[in-house]
Formats: C-alpha cells, sequence, structure tokens
C-alpha cells in the first residue's frame, strides 16, 4: 500500500478545520494536483525500493520536471471538472503519522467540531509498514 503519499506534505490541523467549515464534499483542485504530480516519481520505483528507502522528505522549491507539471495541470483540471459534474473522483486527501492524527482528532473533539476522540493508537511497525490504527471512542 505504499503509494506517492509519501511524498506529499503532512495535513495540517488548519487543512481539517478548513475542509469541515467550509463543507467540502469533494477533493479541492491542490490534492488533486498533488497526487497526479507526484504519481509518476513512485511509479518509476519498486516497491521494494520505496520501502527499503528512507522516508521521503520533500524540499522547499523543488523542482519537477516541465512535462510532469503540464500532465500534471492538465489531468488535475479535467478531475476536478468531472468532480464539480459530481462524477467521483478517487483522492488521498489526507496524510498524517500516528501521532499527528492523534493530536488533530483530540484538538478537534475539545473544539467540539467532531464526537470521537481517540482511546488506543496503534502505531505502524517501525520496519515494514506505514499503516497505523486507532480505536475512537464516541461521545
Amino acid at each position: 500500500r505504499f503509494n506517492w503519499d509519501h511524498r506529499r506534505r503532512p495535513t495540517e490541523l488548519s487543512d481539517i478545520i478548513g475542509n469541515y467549515l467550509e463543507q467540502r464534499q469533494r477533493p479541492t483542485f491542490d490534492t488533486l494536483y498533488e497526487q497526479i504530480l507526484f504519481a509518476p516519481h513512485s511509479l518509476n520505483s519498486t516497491s521494494r525500493d520505496l520501502w527499503n528507502s528512507p522516508p521521503y522528505q520533500r524540499k522547499r522549491g523543488e523542482e519537477f520536471p516541465l512535462p510532469f507539471v503540464e500532465l500534471a495541470l492538465q489531468q488535475s483540471t479535467w478531475a476536478r471538472d468531472q468532480s464539480n459534474k459530481g462524477f467521483y473522483q478517487d483522492a488521498h486527501v489526507n496524510r498524517w503519522s500516528a501521532s499527528a492524527f492523534a493530536y488533530q482528532m483530540n484538538t478537534l473533539y475539545q473544539l467540539k467540531l467532531v464526537k470521537f476522540k481517540v482511546v488506543n493508537l496503534y502505531p505502524p511497525h517501525p520496519i515494514d509498514s506505514a499503516e497505523f490504527f486507532v480505536t475512537l471512542l464516541k461521545e
């Protein structure tokens, strides 16, 4: 399940609150654009390469070849237009570490923006996983 998400910036609390207050039902243009822009770079690597390499740290001002940028703009514009017409667009909207997810969910709970709080956190295995699990309690 390792994919291009490791190249995207982590989701911030402001992203979640903005999505909530704006009642977003669809991925934003920047989410679609990032997903499409970063996908070709991950597709050039094998799963073993991705799993065995250190986490990708996106550098400020990182440059992409112009053909990738142009293709991402074209495809994400089309995807946004399809989404606005009501067609489903699969997108990885959020990216969290285990601790960031727990912090953000519990902060949203304290702000009374969600009715769930994290009661158990199961972090990813340090060697072969990026996935974490949580137990949420609805109050």
